[in-house]
């Protein structure tokens, strides 16, 4: 067993968790977010910060994260990705 989400964002820069987080604190994590954390380890050469494969699967499958959302947006369409 790996870490679990908690251990894992403890461990990471807690400036770039606060941004990434930004205005959605009071939700679950997306897996987006947990990708936007991802790619800026792999830009500052922190790749050893990233979830293995393994623990990324059971923080999705255990639904404690969200893959996508329904917003209050025309058609109530999914947010993913970051999109407006």
């Amino acid at each position: 067993m790996g870490r679990t989400y908690d251990e894992w964002i403890a461990q990471q820069d807690q400036a770039v968790v606060a941004k990434t987080r930004a205005g959605d604190e009071g939700n679950k994590v997306l897996l987006n977010q947990i990708n936007w954390i991802w790619v800026n380890n792999l830009m500052n050469k922190k790749a050893d910060l990233n979830p293995s494969s393994a623990e990324l699967l059971d923080w999705v499958t255990s639904e404690n994260h969200h893959v996508g959302r329904r917003m209050g947006r025309p058609g109530g369409g999914i947010q993913v990705c970051g999109d407006p």
